[in-house]
């Protein structure tokens, strides 16, 4: 084959991009990822499928903070797009509210369902709707951050 990139080929490019095929247990990860997750689900105080959008997909799960006015962390999940959702990262939400950070979930469409500039706009309307509903989860609309 051509070299697409440098002096990689588009499958030599592609294997570059298949972390999965670097780390032989990931199934493992995923799997105590989503054990994990479940458990603070259910320890923690969380509002779970909150609608953002108009499809089934764009909902989040909030976890409101223990004490009003808290700052909040919006995680997109990883999956390159392709895999997973928010079920299979609650686990981080228990560090950031011990530390007073309210935390909402965000779950998405996935490709090749939808493409790429489909998933930014429900990302940009899953922020649009924790900014508009921060009174009634008790957080600070004007101290929201996104990763992912």
């Amino acid at each position: 084959m051509a070299a697409v990139w440098l002096e990689y080929d588009q499958e030599a490019l592609d294997a570059q991009y298949n972390n999965r095929l670097a780390v032989p247990t990931v199934q493992n990860h995923f799997d105590n990822w989503k054990a994990w997750s479940a458990g603070t689900r259910e320890a923690l105080n969380c509002r779970l499928n909150q609608s953002y959008g108009r499809t089934g997909a764009e909902k989040l799960n909030i976890f409101p903070a223990p004490r009003g006015n808290a700052p909040i962390q919006l995680f997109v999940h990883g999956g390159y797009w392709q895999a997973l959702d928010k079920r299979n990262h609650a686990h981080m939400a228990d560090a950031l509210l011990k530390a007073g950070i309210a935390v909402a979930m965000v779950n998405y469409d996935l490709m090749p369902d939808v493409d790429l500039s489909e998933i930014l706009r429900q990302c940009r309307a899953a922020v649009a709707r924790a900014y508009d509903v921060a009174a009634d989860y008790g957080y600070d609309r004007d101290r929201l951050t996104v990763s992912g």
